[in-house]
């Protein structure tokens, strides 16, 4: 049996794949990376819990 995959892995997931996406069409430099991160993190995660409840 597959094991779920917690929303927090998906969101973090989702945002390293946002950073990544940004990084190579040069979205913005690498020192912001991690403020970026936190907040796409976020942002991912609620939507996503949102749409469990």
């Amino acid at each position: 049996m597959a094991e779920k995959i917690s929303n927090e892995q998906i969101a973090h997931d989702l945002a390293v794949a946002y950073i990544a996406k940004s990084w190579h069409n040069n979205e913005f430099r690498e020192e912001y990376s991690v403020s970026v991160y936190l907040e796409k993190y976020e942002e991912f995660l609620n939507e996503l819990n949102r749409f469990n409840y």
